[in-house]
Formats: C-alpha cells, sequence, structure tokens
C-alpha cells in the first residue's frame, strides 16, 4: 500500500515539475511558444480542412450519379465505355456522328423484343416529333438480367447518309448463333419501298445490313419455322414501291436462307380499305395449314404453307380497329392479343388475351390484361 502511495505521489512530482518547466519555458521565449502554437493550429485546421473537402466532394459525387437514376436514358454520340477498347477504339467514327438532341427522340413507336443468347433485346422506331416526319431509325438496348436494367441506346438502322430512308418498325429474329432485324424502308409517311434484313455483329456489337430481301413489304410479326422447312412472316404490302402497304400480305423464305430473297404473297389482291385502311396481319401454324387474322376483323386460311389464300372471312370476335397479335404456345394453345371494344369514347384502352384449348382452333376462355 506504501508502495503504491509512494508512485502516485512520485508521477504528481513529476508532473507539477514538467508543468512548471513548461511555464519557464513559455516566459522565457514568448516568440518560440507563440510559433509552436501557431503550427499547432495550423496543423490542426489543414487536416479538418482537408478531410472536410474529401467529404464534400465525395457527397457532390454520390449526387451525380445518383441523378442518373433507373429510368433515364442518356445518349451520345460516343459510348461510354468505348474507351476501354484501348487501341481497337475508332475514335474517327465517333467523331463523325451528329450530335444528338432531346428533340430527336420525342416519338417512340412499334416496340420489339427477342431473347437471344441469354440477353433480352427491345427495339423500337424512333421519330424526332411525330411519326415518319423529319427522319425514323430503329433503336435498341440490350438487358442481361430479364430486363430489371438496360444498356445504353444502340442504333440498328438510321439514314447516316441522308438519303431521305425512313426505317419503320423492326421485327427480331433468334435463328441459332444469330440474331436477326427485319426493317421497312420508306420514303414517306406508310409509303414502303423495301424490306431490309440486317443481322447483329457479336463481336463488334454492330448491326450490319444484308440488303433487301422483298420490295415493299412492312413486317408485323416476327418470323415463324413452317414444317416445310420455310419461314412465314405475317405483314402487309404494296402494289409498288413508294406506295401505302393496304394488302394484308406474309412473306416466305427460301429454305434457312434468311438473308436472301423472300416471296411475298398477298393475301387478298385489292386493297382491305372496305374493312382498314392497316391491314396489319398475324398467324397461327397448323403443319400446312396456316390461320391468318387481319386487323379490320378478317380471317384467311391457307392450306400450302401460306403459298395460296382463301379469304377474306369474318370472325366474331369483339375487336378494335387495332393490330392483332397470334402465338402459339408450347402446350399447343392458341393465344391471340388484341384490343376489345370498351366504349365509343374510348380507344385502345382495354387490352385482351384469349387462350384455346390444346389443339383445337376455337378461342375458348379470355382474360383482361390491362384497361
Amino acid at each position: 500500500m506504501k508502495k503504491i502511495f509512494r508512485s502516485i505521489n512520485i508521477f504528481l512530482k513529476l508532473l507539477g515539475e514538467s508543468f512548471a518547466m513548461a511555464n519557464d519555458s513559455v516566459k522565457g521565449d514568448k516568440f518560440r511558444a507563440f510559433l509552436s502554437l501557431l503550427g499547432v493550429t495550423i496543423g490542426i485546421f489543414s487536416i479538418v480542412a482537408v478531410f472536410t473537402a474529401i467529404e464534400a466532394l465525395e457527397k457532390n459525387v454520390r449526387n451525380m450519379f445518383s441523378a442518373l437514376g433507373t429510368d433515364v436514358v442518356y445518349i451520345d454520340k460516343i459510348s461510354w465505355d468505348a474507351f476501354a477498347d484501348g487501341e481497337g477504339f475508332k475514335w474517327w467514327e465517333f467523331r463523325q456522328r451528329p450530335n444528338n438532341t432531346y428533340e430527336e427522340f420525342q416519338f417512340l413507336h412499334d416496340n420489339a423484343v427477342v431473347w437471344h443468347q441469354n440477353t433480352l433485346f427491345a427495339a423500337w422506331y424512333n421519330c424526332p416529333r411525330a411519326e415518319i416526319e423529319d427522319a425514323s431509325c430503329i433503336r435498341s438496348r440490350r438487358s442481361l438480367d430479364a430486363g430489371r436494367t438496360w444498356s445504353q441506346v444502340e442504333v440498328i438502322a438510321a439514314d447516316r447518309e441522308a438519303k431521305g430512308i425512313f426505317y419503320v418498325p423492326v421485327t427480331f429474329l433468334s435463328h441459332g448463333p444469330r440474331l436477326l432485324a427485319f426493317v421497312s424502308n420508306m420514303v414517306g409517311h406508310d409509303l414502303v419501298t423495301r424490306c431490309e434484313v440486317l443481322s447483329l455483329d457479336h463481336l463488334e456489337g454492330r448491326w450490319t445490313s444484308h440488303g433487301p430481301i422483298a420490295g415493299p413489304f412492312l413486317p408485323n410479326c416476327p418470323p415463324l419455322l413452317m414444317a416445310d422447312g420455310n419461314f412465314i412472316m405475317a405483314g402487309r404490302t404494296a402494289p409498288r414501291p413508294a406506295t401505302t402497304p393496304e394488302m394484308p400480305a406474309v412473306a416466305i423464305s427460301q429454305g434457312s436462307n434468311l438473308t436472301g430473297p423472300w416471296d411475298v404473297v398477298p393475301l387478298m389482291r385489292v386493297n382491305a380499305r372496305p374493312y382498314t385502311h392497316f391491314p396489319e396481319s398475324t398467324v397461327w401454324l397448323d403443319g400446312p395449314r396456316v390461320t391468318a387474322l387481319v386487323r379490320g376483323g378478317l380471317v384467311f386460311t391457307s392450306g400450302d404453307f401460306g403459298r395460296t389464300w382463301r379469304g377474306p372471312f369474318r370472325h366474331n370476335l369483339p375487336a378494335e380497329d387495332s393490330k392483332p397479335y397470334a402465338l402459339q404456345l408450347s402446350t399447343g394453345q392458341r393465344c391471340l392479343l388484341w384490343n376489345y371494344p370498351k366504349s365509343p369514347d374510348v380507344s385502345r384502352h382495354l387490352l385482351t388475351i384469349a387462350v384455346s384449348r390444346p389443339g383445337e382452333p376455337v378461342l375458348g376462355a379470355m382474360w383482361k390484361i390491362r384497361d
């Protein structure tokens, strides 16, 4: 116990002597003491200022990136990751691209989606202010997580040489390792000249045109593989280039040569104006039998893989004057999506889906998708 008190007493004496020596030192050389205090003060202030500036800068960077958001599309003439290619970055090609403005992207229409090699592709045609005015190109985005997040916008087809070509609309086909995009060329509003096919170069990440596959044909649905080995693509056609496609039609490939010429077969030899101005079509397949549904309540049938057609017939399904979309499920059921008429004052609000029993041609049940 005495040793503890003795140690405390020694510590207090040393502490007192230290304070006394410090006090004598400060009184003996006040200027040196002032400089020492000034140095300590400046050091502490500098450290606090640096940490404050770093925190403010970090907060500003966070705010800048949070402003990007998950529902905002940023479009620029140079991709954000273009410089990651190093020596492969062809800056002179990007430099020739026009500067993008908000006015270029106000009208979006006729979207298409496809699942290809674990990637979801979505595309649409894009006009500056209104449908097929000033310019029209095909743009797209990709998703690697089933549509939860999307890549930057890329261009599939555009009139880069200012030839007066409008690219409208687009439909996809995933065929083995290839992803194809079928796009119509127009010279004015609904004045179609030809149907062009492009393929995705997976190594370069760019779309390459293979030229036209048909004359004035406008696709409405993706190509479907028939039992005879040919693909069939529903759409509409015009009697000659640069005119309105007012006849429902199908395009049929020559086997698996999807970038070569396709045969365009009209479903009727006169325009469909008595029924609709826009005879957009879609098809169901059943061996050599093909059933085509056309906007305006029309039905056509073929028994020879779409080479010849009978009709038009009228179906008894209540439908607005809008594009139908037919599907065939893996269960053997037919499926149809269309706009059910709601009221004379409301247009295209009630989207419905109807399904048949497996192996049956008649739609037997209907559900509302959205209103």
